[in-house]
């Protein structure tokens, strides 16, 4: 079996003749969230007649529409402190760059209790994600993809309903607003502290989950385990405090599967990290790569590939 893959960005095409009006709903706030089994505070976005899940607080929703409909995407932020704005990335906005999103350059921002509606014509196919303009916010968790359709992929193979997004993203347990602190801050404020960038990852995040080992916190009950293969192996340092929101616990989440139901399944991914590139394979298949930037290429066939 062949795997399709799709790598998000931007991609011009024509307007359709036919045109449907697609509106979202959006709320915004922080709260406790637990995507890799160690709970801290993140930053949700959901459906405004939904309410949000702690243990998936993001990707945000799923924004889908066709080429030439008009999307309008209401946004309202209940966050206390913050303020806010999206950006929709890899999306051109011509003659409408006052939607494109970005705080304090074409737009003021969204402060807290109030809504701003984006409303733009669909001129793209293909796969891409929003997230926050304002700050480190998205990588707090303030993210979502985006799927425009009627692209060449859908006439070109024959995947079906196998048709799935993987947003990959790196996850640490601190605050974004702590990190930047910690390397913007001045050099030596405290004995020994020395601005670290990048900031090193704590784990890894697929659409929003993740398993972080919770015997890593201790460094000194636990200095070696066994492995699933029955092999010991020297436990990881990360000395971390117990988590605030609750006790920690690696078996939170269960494995999320891709059910494939066509002689071929798209992938659309995303690297929606905010700092680092991931190395993408699936064991004992190759990757068909049929679009890069939502750009449709010749198919080139890899055993793996490195998403920037």
């Amino acid at each position: 079996m062949e795997f399709l893959i799709l790598i998000i960005i931007s991609a011009a095409a024509i307007l359709s003749s036919e045109s449907t009006l697609i509106k979202y709903d959006f709320i915004i706030k922080t709260i406790p969230g637990n995507p890799d089994g160690y709970p801290r505070g993140v930053i949700t976005i959901y459906n405004a007649n939904d309410t949000w899940n702690p243990n998936r607080p993001f990707p945000g929703p799923l924004i889908r529409a066709s080429l030439g409909d008009t999307l309008q995407r209401r946004i309202t932020n209940h966050m206390k402190e913050q303020s806010t704005s999206i950006h929709f990335h890899g999306l051109h906005m011509l003659n409408n760059l006052w939607m494109d999103g970005t705080e304090l350059v074409i737009q003021c921002p969204i402060h807290p209790s109030e809504t701003f509606s984006y409303t733009f014509n669909v001129t793209h196919t293909g796969t891409f994600w929003y997230h926050s303009h304002q700050g480190q916010q998205y990588a707090d968790g303030l993210i979502g993809p985006m799927i425009f359709d009627d692209d060449e992929i859908e006439k070109n193979y024959s995947y079906g309903m196998s048709d799935h997004v993987i947003m990959l993203q790196e996850w640490y347990h601190e605050s974004w607003a702590d990190i930047m602190t910690a390397y913007q801050g001045p050099y030596d404020a405290f004995p020994g502290s020395i601005p670290v960038y990048p900031w090193p990852p704590t784990s890894f995040l697929i659409n929003g989950h993740g398993q972080f080992d919770c015997r890593t916190i201790n460094c000194t009950e636990y200095s070696s385990f066994l492995n699933a293969c029955g092999h010991r192996e020297r436990a990881q340092c990360i000395p971390l405090r117990e988590p605030f929101f609750g006790l920690c616990n690696p078996h939170l989440h269960v494995e999320d599967e891709f059910l494939c139901d066509a002689s071929q399944m798209r992938l659309r991914l995303i690297n929606a990290a905010s700092g680092i590139p991931f190395r993408f394979w699936i064991e004992e298949h190759n990757i068909t790569i049929v679009a890069r930037d939502s750009v449709p290429i010749l198919p080139i066939i890899v055993p793996r590939l490195t998403i920037q």
